[in-house]
């Protein structure tokens, strides 16, 4: 078995770290506005991917609601 573990080699990652959602997005406009000189697509497709990450966000605010939730508690979720 210690003879082939030089070919489980190839599954090592060789990479230091993932980027960010949020360095990815501005690497994505930093480029787009470089090549047409304004923004267009990419900015709309990074509005609706924040849209649904504000969202899930809410959805799980209303869900984490107890059943008996008071005026206040409904309150701080209609704010969001």
């Amino acid at each position: 078995m210690e003879q082939h573990g030089e070919y489980l080699d190839i599954y090592q990652l060789k990479i230091d770290k993932a980027p960010t959602m949020a360095e990815i997005q501005l690497k994505l406009a930093k480029t787009e506005y470089a090549d047409t000189g304004k923004t267009g697509l990419i900015s709309w497709l990074l509005n609706g991917i924040n849209l649904e990450g504000a969202q899930d966000a809410l959805r799980v605010d209303i869900w984490q609601l107890p059943r008996n939730a008071s005026a206040v508690q409904k309150a701080a979720v209609e704010e969001k």
